[in-house]
């Protein structure tokens, strides 16, 4: 487990803004078997720490794959200091976001992480009973993984965490010929959800009777099987492509960043969308009184997780939001905020655990409907995820400064040039260091171009950019 280091550093959480103080560690194990090759052994761990401060409507992040006190106080440091510097040159005149009750929620898991052996034996089994029972197949792959996801979240207005939720999944999929000389797939997926893996499976005589129900289905569909004609029809969707349905062609387009940026859900709210037979729900942690596959009680912002009501009888009610765009729509905010990865500073929407509720006498098993995965929120950035914002490491905007301090002692059409000049080199040049260029940088330089091509439209002082300049200067070089 995590050792908690992230407590005691609440001391120096910046006045007046909102802090979040995130350790994460991933694990991913998998071993990939096709036609009794092992084409795939990975076993990955992925780790760090990282601050994200939300002041005056902007945000500062840092973050590093090293955890120390020393490392820990450094980011949080450079969170701050990032965000004290947006807050004061592109700043929106927002306070911090409305308080919630301090509280703690621990939903710890006992990991045992086994021997990747163990996912490489497991799997040569299943495939060395399809081998001998089924050798008629013209391929198989078995898949077996199991990942898990730990973090420990320290905040200054919300809900403190520490969990870790594993899952493991093993994976068959099989290929017959099919009556017409053309190949058939299927897959399934054996057991497994959330738990480690050495609990989920014990045996791999116990996965024999499911590997046994896929080849009879294919071999059905390889005998019997016909192409669909195409044209409109009246279908019954069962539980998983309803869930599948939920997610991809409702539960997307309800995120609210997808919403701001003109998602055709948007002008739907509070407005039917379908029957009343009709309810869509984002659970948080319980779903039909049985915990959901990977149940969050507290998202990466802070907020405690509950209920997402998203269509209810027919009518478009919610959407899934993070604090800043929960306040934009007026919104309760539902703990939707999670990040998948311990670099990534942009908490994000997932569609996690979305599902239909219809109506009592209509209800199916939580789990035939169970719907996940993970997408990002906004799009503006302050860094990537993925990079490191390194202490002192401001080369970019050293010339962000220089722009606008130009942009104050000569006026904009004066700056222009020069402040475009600037600050492409101050970004090239910290991205020739190592440094993160962040989506807000990439905006002002887009800015800045646009300032200077107007100036230089108009035949304005300063119009022409120092690019330009310079290559008229050396072809007047013998």
């Amino acid at each position: 487990m995590i050792q908690d280091l992230l407590t005691n550093k609440k001391y120096l959480f910046a006045s007046g803004a909102n802090t979040e103080l995130r350790a994460q560690r991933n694990l991913n194990r998998r071993a990939v078997l096709l036609n009794g090759s092992l084409v795939g052994n990975v076993r990955t761990e992925q780790f760090g720490v990282s601050a994200r401060v939300y002041e005056n409507g902007v945000y500062g992040f840092s973050s590093t794959a090293e955890y120390t006190d020393e490392t820990v106080k450094a980011v949080l440091q450079a969170a701050s200091e990032n965000a004290a510097f947006l807050a004061k040159h592109a700043g929106k005149g927002k306070g911090p976001h409305k308080a919630m009750a301090p509280s703690r929620s621990l939903t710890a898991y006992d990991l045992t992480d086994v021997e990747q052996r163990t996912y490489i034996e497991f799997g040569q089994a299943l495939d060395s009973y399809i081998v001998q029972k089924y050798p008629d197949l013209v391929s198989r792959t078995v898949v077996v993984m199991a990942d898990s996801m730990e973090k420990l979240l320290c905040v200054s207005n919300g809900c403190d965490g520490h969990s870790i939720i594993p899952r493991s999944y093993i994976y068959v999929m099989m290929t017959a010929m099919g009556a017409d000389g053309k190949p058939v797939e299927l897959y399934k997926v054996i057991g497994g959800g959330c738990g480690t893996f050495d609990r989920n499976y014990t045996r791999p005589e116990d996965c024999f009777a499911e590997i046994d129900g896929l080849y009879d289905r294919i071999q059905r569909k390889a005998k019997d099987g016909v192409y669909p004609e195409a044209g409109t029809k009246t279908v019954i969707l069962g539980g998983i492509l309803s869930g599948m349905l939920a997610h991809e062609a409702v539960g997307h387009t309800v995120e609210a960043d997808l919403v701001i940026g003109g998602s055709v859900a948007g002008p739907c709210l509070n407005k039917r969308v379908g029957s009343d037979l009709v309810n869509l729900v984002d659970f948080a942690h319980t779903a039909f009184g049985q915990p959901t596959p990977l149940p969050v009680y507290v998202d990466d912002e802070g907020t405690a997780a509950t209920d997402a009501v998203l269509i209810k009888d027919g009518i478009l009610v919610g959407y899934m939001n993070n604090r800043e765009s929960a306040e934009r729509f007026n919104m309760v905010p539902t703990g939707n905020a999670l990040q998948h990865g311990p670099h990534g500073q942009r908490p994000g929407v997932p569609v996690l655990r979305r599902a239909p509720d219809p109506h009592a006498e209509h209800r199916r098993a939580a789990g035939q409907i169970q719907a996940r995965g993970y997408d990002r929120l906004h799009r503006r950035r302050l860094l990537p995820a993925g990079h490191q914002q390194r202490p002192g490491g401001h080369h970019g905007r050293v010339h962000v400064r220089r722009h606008l301090r130009l942009r104050d002692q000569e006026g904009e059409a004066g700056a222009a040039a020069a402040g475009h000049h600037h600050l492409r080199r101050g970004l090239r040049h910290a991205q020739d260091r190592g440094h993160a260029v962040g989506r807000d940088d990439l905006g002002q330089l887009r800015h800045v171009r646009q300032e200077a091509a107007h100036a230089r439209g108009h035949g304005r002082t300063g119009g022409q950019v120092p690019g330009e300049h310079r290559r008229t200067i050396r072809r007047r070089k013998p």
